[in-house]
């Protein structure tokens, strides 16, 4: 076929093509969400994810992760205080948001009788806000993709395509830990910040208030995200003010004012991470959950099981899980 051909032939297909992405893209996405919310409800809830539904029925009965109940001991190390705080028996060995956002899941499947619809209703909050983090990521690249419609698309449907691919992936969005709301989070943050430095759409009030609440949650989601996006932001101000802006005193005020976000976050996280350094037992998790939760158990009467209970009666979920 000689060129002049080829290129007709081409600007021929272009409009058929053009008609197929949408179609295919939706369809892409529907796969996603199946692939997603397919069997959620199996295999009942995982040894990771009793550490979440435990705690989360804490905070609904308590008001935070208090490790004593009238009859139960929630607690994942071997040593009998370790990480537990003397004045509240709060426990400290881990970020408490996730235990919040688990609560959501927690107080739907109090009224549910049936084992199967119980578990799906605990995974379904982080399956739906891990979904939320993807769409906010697809967001944020958008732009750099370019501003034809079927850029956008193609890329789109790629986007969601290696998504359902991962197997891996889509177990950790719809488990019951925080794997989803720092994917949620972290998605946020990327968005507001290509926005307001890349883009210029957004007012620097908003970005200061956004940045500063994502960085906190970040640190009391999953706290070794959190110096990552300080460094990697900071960095960014950094050359912005020493390679792109004019010198002098245009520099240092635009750089003070762009590092306030970090510089205020910092100060919000400051006395939780004295606490933790000085008595290692009091905080949110950090750095004592470096010390590590390999295993949660709940202590009844002296036994170990690995129940959890959402309602009045205990269910006992499968060994092999």
């Amino acid at each position: 076929m000689d060129p002049a051909a080829k290129r007709g032939f081409q600007h021929r297909m272009r409009p058929s093509l053009r008609r197929l992405c949408w179609p295919l893209l939706v369809a892409v996405a529907l796969l996603f969400l199946t692939a997603l919310f397919k069997h959620i409800s199996y295999p009942l809830i995982w040894h990771d994810e009793s550490d979440t539904v435990m705690f989360a029925q804490r905070v609904l009965e308590y008001g935070y992760p208090k490790v004593h109940g009238p009859k139960n001991i929630v607690y994942g190390l071997e040593g009998p205080d370790l990480l537990v705080d003397a004045r509240t028996d709060a426990y400290t060995g881990a970020p408490w948001s996730g235990y919040y956002f688990g609560s959501i899941g927690v107080a739907l499947a109090r009224g549910v009788d049936d084992l199967y619809e119980k578990t799906a209703l605990l995974r379904i909050p982080f399956a739906v806000i891990g979904t939320l983090g993807m769409f906010l990521f697809l967001i944020s690249v958008l732009d750099s993709v370019g501003s034809k419609a079927s850029r956008r698309i193609v890329f789109s449907i790629q986007y969601w395509a290696l998504a359902t691919y991962s197997v891996s992936f889509l177990l950790h969005l719809r488990e019951a830990r925080y794997y989803s709301s720092i994917i949620f989070l972290s998605a946020a943050l990327l968005l507001v910040f290509v926005r307001h430095h890349i883009y210029g759409r957004m007012a620097f009030g908003r970005y200061f208030g956004c940045v500063t609440l994502l960085l906190f949650l970040i640190f009391n989601t999953f706290y070794p995200a959190y110096p990552v996006f300080l460094i990697a932001i900071g960095i960014h101000h950094l050359w912005e003010a020493f390679f792109v802006k004019e010198s002098g005193r245009v520099r240092w005020r635009w750089l003070l004012r762009s590092s306030s976000p970090l510089l205020l976050s910092l100060f919000t996280t400051l006395p939780q991470l004295s606490q933790s350094f000085s008595r290692p037992a009091v905080g949110c998790g950090f750095p004592s959950s470096v010390v590590g939760c390999t295993k949660l158990r709940t202590h009844s009467r002296g036994r170990s099981t690995s129940s959890f209970r959402i309602s009045n009666r205990t269910t006992q979920t499968p060994r092999n899980s």
